[in-house]
């Protein structure tokens, strides 16, 4: 739970209290490698970033999808966050372009079911349908990025392998290879 009080952020659990002047600190030892310094901006943004993702994608499962995904490529990407500049607005645009990222995937496989052909489709038989597509998209988003980019060019943007193979520029048996090892991996995640 997130408390105010005088400019200083209290969550429920944690014995420290950080202000967002800390957040240099923390950063600093994050990147040094203090793994509990990034477990603290963890929980101190991890609630409000929550509240901002569900506003965005309006599903509660794709906001917490897109906070564990911000919070994956911000500490990947750690080494190139400037300390200088204040890391609120930074972590804030990850997960934004997280958020839009799940928009764009979702909209897109829906577009695809919707172009499927339906005689005597019942409005329940598309809810699960769309249901099944979130869930494909949960799925596929958690798997490596060496297997769901290929997956995802290959099954949503409709590329052959060979066009694959140029845009990731790797030898198309490497695109067939992580294509089949994908789909397993993937089958895994559904199951």
């Amino acid at each position: 739970m997130l408390k105010l009080f005088n400019k200083i952020i209290v969550f429920k659990g944690m014995k420290d209290k950080f202000s967002v002047a800390d957040d240099p600190l923390l950063v600093t030892k994050s990147k040094n490698g203090d793994l509990k310094s990034f477990e603290a901006l963890v929980k101190k943004y991890q609630q409000p970033l929550l509240r901002k993702a569900k506003i965005i994608l309006k599903d509660d499962e794709f906001a917490k999808d897109a906070v564990q995904d911000t919070f994956v490529k911000a500490y990947k990407n750690l080494f190139k966050f400037d300390e200088k500049k204040p890391f609120r607005p930074w972590i804030y645009k990850i997960m934004t372009n997280t958020a839009y990222d799940i928009i764009k995937k979702e909209k897109k496989l829906v577009a695809l079911s919707d172009n499927v052909p339906t005689s005597e489709e019942s409005m329940l038989e598309k809810l699960i349908r769309i249901e099944e597509i979130k869930r494909l998209i949960r799925a596929l988003s958690k798997l490596p990025e060496m297997y769901e980019k290929p997956l995802r060019e290959f099954y949503i943007e409709n590329m052959s392998y060979a066009k694959i193979a140029t845009a990731m520029n790797l030898p198309i048996n490497t695109i067939r290879t992580r294509i089949h090892r994908g789909k397993h991996y993937l089958k895994m995640k559904l199951l």
